[in-house]
């Protein structure tokens, strides 16, 4: 089965498919049913959190904007509370390019009890070595492990425009199951945690405050219009994830089908799943190509967000995808 992929995608950028819906494909069964060619190996490569990558160089580039303007200087300091300067980096981007967990670091605002990261990250890293090895987690190993879980959805889910409300159905797709005070909670230590989330909302805010805006992409200057608050939210940074992984397909069909002296031609790059990249490669091939696209699946997402470090971790499957 081979899927037609849309060249225009959906309204962020994101790749689109149909005749299956080849892009809507989670972490269960189905993903067995993708296999390589036959004589060849499939690789998977998979970028490492990129849409807080993607938000975090939009939270410094928007920081940075605010910045070089004396007005504008001003007001973006009142709303944050602290100083700031053209050369600013955000807490999100300082807490990736620091190798940081980042739901760690939320679940430690979470929990409100004055913890540093290092002392939950210990605690965290504690528990679940335990847990791997089948071993009982005692009452403050299990609520680290549940902290971090409803860390995730914080992550991946506020940065929209989430409301409580909404929050609670959001979290249950996590298997977090949460009362409205906490989901109330849970947002003000979001905005605790990633304080540049003030400025971005209120930045998103009179963007759209008379009717749909036009959302200007960075770095592509693609321009998307009709959107309303949650839309421009979301824009942002989804799709500077997205422009930055299209580059990075074009670099691997490009290295695939006309650089003679690259690891990776030969290879057919065979989908982009969510984050991931699919390449067939012939078995002798496929240990040698693994790295190369790699290689260039960073490469090309640095274009797009040059400042943050980007992760494109893959493996060599023989027999077919999955989790």
């Amino acid at each position: 089965i081979h899927g037609r992929f849309d060249p225009t995608g959906t309204a962020t950028g994101r790749f689109s498919s149909k005749d299956p819906n080849l892009q809507n494909v989670g972490r269960g069964e189905l993903r067995t049913c993708f296999v390589p060619e036959p004589g060849n190996k499939l690789i998977v490569a998979d970028y490492s959190q990129l849409e807080l990558c993607s938000l975090a160089h939009v939270l410094t580039q928007l920081v940075r904007f605010y910045a070089v303007d004396p007005k504008r200087k001003a007001y973006a300091e009142r709303l944050l509370g602290f100083k700031i300067s053209e050369h600013y980096e955000s807490s999100l981007s300082r807490a990736i390019n620091n190798d940081q967990d980042c739901h760690v670091l939320m679940a430690s605002v979470l929990r409100g009890r004055g913890e540093t990261y290092e002392e939950c990250q210990a605690l965290y890293d504690q528990a679940d070595a335990k847990k791997a090895a089948k071993q009982k987690l005692d009452r403050e190993e299990k609520q680290i492990i549940e902290d971090r879980q409803l860390a995730k959805p914080c992550n991946f889910g506020f940065p929209g425009g989430l409301g409580e409300r909404k929050f609670i159905d959001y979290a249950a797709g996590y298997g977090v199951t949460i009362t409205l005070a906490i989901a109330k909670r849970a947002r003000q230590a979001y905005a605790f945690a990633w304080p540049e989330m003030r400025l971005y909302f209120d930045h998103i805010g009179r963007l759209t405050a008379d009717g749909n805006a036009v959302v200007i992409q960075f770095h592509s200057l693609r321009e998307r219009g009709d959107c309303w608050f949650t839309k421009a939210a979301n824009g942002y940074f989804q799709a500077l994830a997205a422009d930055g992984a299209k580059y990075a397909g074009q670099l691997l069909v490009k290295y695939a089908y006309r650089v003679p002296e690259s690891p990776l031609y030969g290879c057919r790059p065979s989908g982009f799943v969510h984050d991931e990249y699919l390449v067939n490669a012939p078995r002798d091939q496929a240990a040698s190509a693994l790295p190369e696209v790699e290689r260039l699946m960073v490469e090309g997402m640095r274009v797009y967000i040059p400042d943050v470090k980007i992760k494109a971790p893959g493996k060599v499957l023989y027999e077919r995808w999955g989790k």
